[in-house]
Formats: C-alpha cells, sequence, structure tokens
C-alpha cells in the first residue's frame, strides 16, 4: 500500500485503514476486535499515551471475565507492536514492564507466550533509549511499582515470588517456566531474554555480563544448562567428570570401582538411603550402629555374597567415602578462607566460578542459587542438561554446605529416579558425590522449604514447572485486574482529549461461534532485534483458542475488586 501511494498525490489509505482498524479495535466486537487490535497493531506508524491507555482498559475488561483468551491475546500482542512507537519519555513504558510480568503469572499457555513476547520488546525499547546506562534495573522498574506496592505485593504473594526481597531471582522465577513451555520459539524467547538481562544488568556497572556477581548468577544459573558459552566462562572448580577412571570398563566403574551400589537397587533400598540423608546426625549414628550389629548374623546365614554386600554399601555408604568427603570440604573450606578475591583479573580464567562462596556470600542467595539448580533438574527431561546441572549441585554440596539441606525435598524423587533408572556415569557419580556431602553435613536445621517461603520465595519451584489448568489463574486475574485498573487510573499520565470506553456491546451477536482460522488471531511476535519480523501464519497453539465462541462481555463490575482498588488507590495517592 505505501509503494502505491507514493505514486498518488494526496493520498491517505493508509491512514484511513489506521482510522478504521482502531475504531473496531476499541469497540467490543467478538468477532472482530482481536482481528482489528492485531491490524491496529501492525499497521499503525505513531500511538500516543492516550490510545495505550485505552488499550489497558480495554485489558482490565477482558480480564474481568477472563473467558475470551484470543481477545487477551490481541491485546497483548498489540501493546508488543505499539511500543516502540511511544514517545521515549513516556511513562508507560515502564508500566508495561509490569504488564508483562503479571501476564506471565497468569499461567495460561497462549498468553505466557505473548506476555514473554511483550516483556522482549519492553526490555529492548528501554535498554536501546539507554534506560539502563546509569541506573540498575531493579532500581527502575522497582521505583516504578513503588506507588502501586500494596497491589504488586499481593500478586507476589499469590505466584510465590517476591521482587522486593530479591529482584532478580523473582524475575529469574518468571521465565524459568518459558523453558517448559511447549512451543520450541517460546524456549528459544526465554533463553534469549535471559541472555538479554545479562547484558542490561552489567551495564551500569561496566563490567563483563558473565562475571559472576550477586546480581547476575540468577540469570547465570538459569543458562547453565542450555547455553555452552555460561559453562565455559562460568565453571565448575571441582569438576565431577575428572574423578571418573579412563582405564577399565564402564560398568565395572558404575557397579564397583565407585559407587558400590547394584545397577538397579531396590526401592526399598533408595527410599532408605534417601531417608539416611534426611535424618539427623544421632539418628545416622543409631541406623549405623544397628546396621553393625546386625551384619555378623547375615554373613553367618550366607547372606554376605559380593551382590549383597554391594546392596549393604549403598544402604550405608562407604564410611570411607564419606570421611574423604568431610575432609575434601574442610581442604575447599580453608582455600576459600585464603583465597584473594583480587586475583580475579578476567571473568574467562579459573576464578570465575559460578558457585564461588567468596562472591555469593549471603545464605538467601546460596539458597536461592541452589533452588534454581533444583528446580531446573526437577522439571528436566534432557539427559544432558541433567548430566550438567548435577555436577554443578554436585559442587554445591561440597562449597554450601550449611545451604544443601534447604533443597533436600527438591532433589530426592529425582535421585530417586536417576538412581532406579539411569546408566550414564556422569550422572551417577553426581549422585553419589550429592549423597554422600549430604549425609557428612552435620547441619540439618534447614531440611525443608520453610526457609524459602519465609524469604519470599515458596513458589519459586513450583511455578517454573509445566503449564497446568488450576483456580489460581482466576485469583491471579483477579489481583491483576486490581492492580491494572489502580495503575491506569492513578499512575499514567492523563489526557485531557481522552474519551470514556464505550460500555455497550455491538450489534452484531455475542453468541456467534465462528471460526477464525485465519492469520490475526494467532500470529506469532519475532524478536524485536530483528530487522523483518516473520509472522507465523496458522493455527492457534491450543486447539481452543481458534474458536470465539464466547459468553457475552460482562458490563457489570466487580464491586469487590473495585474496592480493593479503590482503596488501594487512596493509599497509593
Amino acid at each position: 500500500m505505501e509503494a502505491c501511494m507514493r505514486d498518488i498525490p494526496d493520498c491517505d489509505w493508509l491512514q484511513t485503514w489506521t482510522a478504521l482498524a482502531k475504531s473496531f479495535a476499541f469497540c467490543y466486537n467478538p468477532a472482530l476486535q482481536p482481528r482489528a487490535l492485531i491490524v491496529f497493531g501492525c499497521i499503525s506508524k505513531s500511538i500516543a499515551d492516550q490510545d495505550i491507555k485505552q488499550l489497558l482498559r480495554i485489558l482490565v475488561k477482558a480480564l474481568e471475565s477472563f473467558n475470551d483468551i484470543v481477545l487477551l491475546e490481541a491485546l497483548v500482542m498489540c501493546l508488543t507492536r505499539l511500543q516502540p512507537l511511544l514517545r521515549p519519555e513516556s511513562p508507560i513504558h515502564r508500566a508495561l514492564f509490569w504488564v508483562a510480568v503479571s501476564v506471565l503469572q497468569l499461567d495460561e499457555i497462549a498468553l505466557y507466550a505473548s506476555g514473554l513476547a511483550l516483556l522482549e520488546q519492553n526490555l529492548h525499547t528501554l535498554d536501546s533509549q539507554g534506560t539502563f546506562e546509569e541506573k540498575t534495573l531493579a532500581q527502575v522498574m522497582m521505583s516504578t511499582r513503588e506507588p502501586l506496592e500494596w497491589h504488586f505485593k499481593q500478586l507476589d504473594h499469590a505466584v510465590g515470588l517476591s521482587f522486593k526481597s530479591n529482584f532478580h531471582f523473582a524475575l529469574v522465577g518468571h521465565l524459568l517456566k518459558g523453558l517448559r513451555h511447549p512451543t520450541p520459539t517460546t524456549v528459544s524467547r526465554t533463553t534469549r531474554i535471559v541472555s538479554m538481562l545479562l547484558g542490561i544488568i552489567a551495564k551500569p556497572h561496566k563490567r563483563d555480563k558473565f562475571e559472576v556477581t550477586p546480581e547476575s548468577v540468577a540469570y547465570l544459573a538459569a543458562l547453565v544448562s542450555v547455553s555452552e558459552e555460561v559453562r565455559s566462562r562460568c565453571h565448575v572448580k571441582h569438576s565431577i567428570a575428572r574423578m571418573i577412571p579412563e582405564s577399565g570398563s564402564g560398568e565395572n566403574f558404575a557397579v564397583d570401582s565407585h559407587l558400590n551400589v547394584m545397577p538397579h537397587p531396590p526401592a526399598t533400598n533408595v527410599s532408605h538411603a534417601m531417608s539416611v540423608m534426611s535424618a539427623s546426625p544421632s539418628q545416622r549414628s543409631e541406623g549405623s550402629n544397628g546396621q553393625s550389629n546386625q551384619q555378623p548374623q547375615q554373613e553367618a546365614s550366607g547372606v554376605g555374597t559380593p551382590t549383597n554386600r554391594r546392596q549393604k554399601s549403598w544402604d550405608l555408604l562407604d564410611q570411607t567415602a564419606i570421611a574423604l568427603a568431610r575432609q575434601k570440604k574442610h581442604h575447599t573450606q580453608q582455600q576459600a578462607q585464603h583465597q584473594d578475591r583480587s586475583a580475579r583479573v578476567s571473568v574467562s580464567n579459573e576464578n570465575n566460578v559460578l558457585l564461588d562462596p567468596d562472591v555469593l556470600t549471603d545464605f538467601s542467595t546460596q539458597a536461592l542459587v541452589l533452588t534454581v539448580l533444583a528446580t531446573l533438574v526437577k522439571y528436566s527431561t534432557d539427559e544432558n542438561e541433567t548430566r550438567i546441572l548435577y555436577q554443578y549441585l554436585a559442587e554445591a554440596s561440597v562449597v554450601f554446605p550449611k545451604v544443601f539441606p534447604v533443597i533436600h525435598s527438591l532433589l530426592g524423587a529425582k535421585i530417586n529416579s536417576v538412581l532406579s533408572a539411569c546408566h550414564d556415569h556422569v550422572i551417577l557419580n553426581a549422585v553419589q558425590a550429592i549423597i554422600q556431602n549430604m549425609i557428612s553435613s552435620e547441619d540439618t536445621t534447614q531440611q525443608q522449604l520453610h526457609y524459602l517461603q519465609s524469604c519470599g520465595f515458596g513458589g519459586l519451584w513450583r511455578f517454573a514447572g509445566p503449564f497446568t489448568k488450576c483456580n489460581c489463574t482466576a485469583e491471579s486475574a483477579e489481583l491483576f485486574v486490581n492492580c491494572l485498573e489502580a495503575m491506569v487510573e492513578t499512575c499514567l499520565p492523563i489526557e485531557e482529549e481522552e474519551v470514556e470506553l464505550a460500555q455497550y456491546p455491538s450489534m452484531l451477536s455475542v453468541s456467534s461461534n465462528m471460526n477464525l482460522s485465519s492469520s490475526m488471531s494467532s500470529l506469532t511476535l519475532g524478536s524485536p532485534t530483528e530487522k523483518e519480523p516473520i509472522l507465523d501464519v496458522g493455527g492457534c497453539s491450543d486447539g481452543s483458542a481458534s474458536s470465539l465462541g464466547r459468553s457475552p462481555f460482562t458490563k457489570q463490575r466487580n464491586f469487590k475488586c473495585m474496592g480493593k482498588a479503590t482503596s488501594g488507590a487512596e493509599g497509593a495517592k
């Protein structure tokens, strides 16, 4: 159209088309509104703040009923397209970051993908405007939400991720879920966003983005299993793989040389071993005495065969290995105490270790790093990723022995599965090191997940799991409505020319069951860094999203929600 317009004097086709698309986008119509929103976002050449506010008001209306996922997805995609057209000084840029995060919290597959695209576009736009050159990401975003902290605190509590306690781990907790998304493009976008965040948080400090710091370690831990570059720059100090002997067959190593366990231990033995790991030191000693008293009777009755001896060594583990583990931890701690931090001249040398106790000195940071690694292991289905993560966890059990019990319950079931069915030597060797270090640890005061709840991250491992249909979506949507309504009415700029959003439905039937199988309801947004965004035209990601048979758009407001939002807005004022 633009090519044709160049040869026609005073041609305003595009302006007319944009005006028509805008009128349909702002008017409720279950058959046309989602399409019009996408068209409006794609063909607009400029946008005003009041137009974005109108779109956010429509988003509030759609969230109140939460029965039209396609309309919600179209709204988020429209905001994604329009944000780069906003004036650079508009406060809406920073507000859209929290809109995108709140969309991720809805735990809906289609909305998560569109919310992730909005987050990527938001970070790219703010970064290109130089927002993070002097101020950190956490400073910029936390100051934006400060007037609405009462609303955002409720959202954080509902999902179990506290931005106020630790901004970076809360953001990573929202992004880890993207690694479990069924669409490969969303998984790759998640990795791309985490990598972008590494560069953003390094800018104000003028340092290499791979340097391990308390701010960057959350993103590095999230990438370590999927990025070869991160592993090469943030390695493990005590590589478990180096402990595997080069000579001898793999079977001899797995059974006799190192692990001293059966290739397929019975479930009872595995359960007993895991109970030993989580027992107190006094319980462990009592169990050891009981086992040693029974040993002569077993040998006298002919039970002490080599196979059964391997079973017994699994139940109790090799005491010599445990003693060596204690000595190794003590030696490692002494080395860490005498290590000079100033020796880290370059982040590419041996001193840039992901799990460095000299860098991660705070107990909560250490616990959150281990929880991220344990969560990745818990939900990973790729053997290569699992192998890498267990090696880092094995090192964590050495360098953070007092913190490691926090994630015992997260690892228990996965370790049982590994010991029952896994034949990978590296994984088995790492798991053996983890078990020995956990047993040799004398500190059992942090064996439950209570600590994570106390620091505001009780939902970190739970939210990062696969997408599930649950009732928490309705609660999150209600809280999101309250927060977004207060944001639009109190925190965003007010224009004199703003018009009230139409409160009446379209004359068209709202109960039509038209099948929108064409392009506009299922566009896929490309990366904002691509020169030519590619739009994938096809069916919706889930089968239900292609049908627009919707219930009537409710005009009645939720008075309960309005009461909360009004009180929250007055408190913010």
